[in-house]
């Protein structure tokens, strides 16, 4: 099987097994090595530990037909780009970290920038 990569903006989570780190998500693609493919989103499935919404990512992996949900990609690895304003702000503010707002999240990136990442 030919490995492919896609990069781009995990646009959602639509599933994870905290228990194994298997995950699902919907990848809004930017730049993609599979010329086949003409698609704007494609479906990531496959072992992640670290996935934050909205930041963007590079995957390498299959593509393969789901049955019901038709073309994903299944990873064998995957990268993290630089951190975005955007995207840490989000993450913050998410359900990770009770009693973070939006207004806090965005205090915390304008003082710390990527610093907090360090502890993950």
């Amino acid at each position: 099987m030919t490995e492919f990569y896609f990069s781009g903006t995990i646009e959602r989570i639509i599933f994870e097994n905290p228990s194994n780190f298997f995950r699902i998500l919907l990848l809004d693609i930017q730049d993609t090595d599979c010329e086949d493919f003409d698609d704007f989103e494609i479906i990531v499935t496959g072992t992640m530990a670290d996935i934050i919404e909205g930041e963007d990512y590079t995957f390498w992996g299959n593509l393969v037909q789901h049955p019901k949900y038709g073309q994903q990609l299944k990873i064998s690895r995957y990268e993290r780009a630089k951190p975005t304003s955007k995207g840490l702000v989000k993450y913050f503010s998410s359900d990770h970290f009770k009693g973070i707002g939006v207004k806090t999240a965005q205090k915390l990136w304008i003082f710390m920038g990527t610093k907090p990442l360090i502890r993950f």
